[in-house]
C-alpha cells in the first residue's frame, strides 16, 4: 500500500477528527462552497495582475478542500447517490470517471472469477 498522504493544511488532529465524521453529502457541499470561493479569489488575482492601480490587492491564497476518502469516491459511482447529491465539486467530477471505469473493470473481473470452470474451459477452446 502507499504511504499515508502528507497533509498540507488541516493539520490539527482535532480538525481532522471533526472533518472525518462529516457525512459525504456535507463534505461535498462544503467543497462546492470552497471551490466557488477559490474561483472568486482567482478572479481577484487576475484582475489585480491586469490592472494594479484599479485592483491594488491580489486575491487571497486558495483554500484547501476537505478530503474525500477513496471509499466515499466509490460510493459516488452509484446512481442513487448522485441523484441525492447532484452538485459535485469540479475536482470530483474530473476523477469520478476513473473510479467508474475501475468499478466496471472490477465487476467484470469478479464475474469472470465467479464462472464455473467448465464455462471458462469452453471459452478457451
Amino acid at each position: 500500500t502507499s504511504p499515508p498522504r502528507q497533509r498540507r493544511t488541516h493539520i490539527s488532529s482535532t480538525i481532522i477528527k471533526a472533518l472525518k465524521v462529516w457525512s459525504l453529502a456535507a463534505k461535498l457541499e462544503r467543497n462546492c462552497k470552497i471551490e466557488a470561493e477559490n474561483m472568486t479569489r482567482e478572479a481577484a488575482t487576475m484582475r489585480h495582475m491586469d490592472d494594479l492601480i484599479l485592483y491594488p490587492d491580489p486575491g487571497a491564497e486558495a483554500a484547501s478542500f476537505i478530503t474525500i476518502e477513496q471509499e466515499e469516491l466509490q460510493a459516488l459511482c452509484t446512481p442513487c447517490f448522485v441523484d441525492k447529491c447532484p452538485e459535485l465539486p469540479m475536482f470530483v467530477r474530473r476523477i469520478l470517471p476513473s473510479f467508474e471505469s475501475k468499478d466496471s473493470d472490477t465487476k467484470k473481473r469478479d464475474a469472470n472469477d465467479a464462472r464455473l470452470p467448465s464455462e471458462a474451459a469452453r471459452e478457451a477452446k
